[in-house]
This record gives structure tokens, sequence and C-alpha cells, in this order.
């Protein structure tokens, strides 16, 4: 993936993952309250200390019988959206001498001599998440929350 093609890539997987997160918090709501409460989600849902763990960590609790397959996927789904937010910028060959020439690559932070494969995070995060989002919708109206629809 080309330097451009994976910053229009970073903006989709984060821009769509917040609508993930999003979902989560309509669902802890719409469980605790029986209504998505404002003051509950933007006071302490949206709130930026209010990480995915613990989002998750929730969901289990409140959900028994959750899908744990559909589970390990949405933990994939954010451990990719966390290599599009926190990894980068390229790094260039340490004996490069024209750096016009050279191609860059972004090393993978468990194994710097290895490099992301951004293509193929990409792909993998499209081909999931709306298995995923359907399937968080699924337990919203399920809790007799309202989706709005396209």
């Amino acid at each position: 993936m080309e330097p451009d093609e994976v910053t229009k890539a970073r903006g989709e997987v984060i821009e769509t993952f917040i609508n993930l997160e999003t979902l989560i918090n309509a669902i802890i709501s719409q469980y605790y309250f029986k209504k998505v409460r404002q003051d509950f989600f933007f006071e302490l849902l949206y709130n930026q200390s209010f990480n995915f763990g613990l989002r998750i960590s929730i969901l289990e609790k409140i959900i028994p019988e959750i899908d744990r397959n559909k589970l390990e996927k949405l933990r994939k789904l954010n451990a990719i959206r966390n290599y599009f937010a926190h990894c980068g910028p390229e790094v260039l060959p340490s004996k490069t001498t024209d750096i016009d020439k050279e191609k860059g690559r972004i090393p993978h932070p468990s194994d710097y001599q290895k490099t992301i494969d951004f293509d193929a995070l990409y792909r993998e995060f499209t081909a999931t998440e709306p298995e995923i989002s359907a399937y968080l919708g699924e337990i919203f109206v399920k809790l007799r929350g309202a989706l709005l629809e396209k």
C-alpha cells in the first residue's frame, strides 16, 4: 500500500471503529437504563479514559450469551485499528544515499525487522467489520434499542 493509500485507509479504519465503539456504548446504556441516556453516554462512556478493554469487559458481563467468536473478531478489529492509529511513519533503510529512489517501510511494533502489511490489515478489517457491526446492532435491538436506518 502506498503512503497516500495508507493515510486514506487509516482515516477509514479509525472512523469506522469509532462507530463500533459508539454502538457498544449504546448497548451498555440501553442495558442499564433501557434507553440511551445522553448524560451517561457522553459524560462516562464517551470519555477518552473509558477504553476499549473496559467496554468489552462490560459487554461480556451484561450479555452472558455473547458470541465468543464474534467477540474475538471485535478484538482483532481493535488491534487492526491500533496498528493504523499508532504505527508510522515510514523509515528508510539505514544506508540510503538517495531518499528519492528508496522505498520506506513501517516496522512492526513487536519485531522491527518485519514490516506491517497495511494492505492485508485493511482487507481483513473491511471484510470483518460489517459482520460485527450487524451483530452489535442485533444485540442493541434485542435490548429494545432503536436503530435508525439509512
